[in-house]
């Protein structure tokens, strides 16, 4: 008979306690929360997501390659604000 500490390896508890703790916040969110679980939520969550994910990715490449670099919040200001300053100056920009 095998058990679930035959299947999971020790490395891999973190990871599983994780997903578990997700899929419980969800579950209890979905509970509380009208239309919580629904296709509109998921496309506002994940839009706003975005530049977290990407600058997380980027500075995922930074550490694996054992460079470390903490200047990624600044880095982010400033294209916030350089991006904003140009929009702001040229209004006849498509989206």
């Amino acid at each position: 008979m095998s058990t679930w500490r035959q299947w999971i390896r020790p490395e891999q508890i973190r990871e599983l306690s994780l997903i578990g703790l997700i899929v419980i916040a969800l579950l209890i969110f979905g509970w509380q929360i009208e239309n919580f679980l629904s296709a509109r939520t998921f496309n506002r969550i994940t839009s706003s997501v975005a530049i977290v994910g990407m600058v997380a990715i980027g500075q995922t490449l930074v550490v694996l390659t054992r460079n470390i670099d903490l200047s990624v919040g600044s880095i982010v200001g400033f294209t916030a604000y350089f991006v904003g300053s140009q929009l702001a100056a040229n209004s006849d920009i498509p989206p």
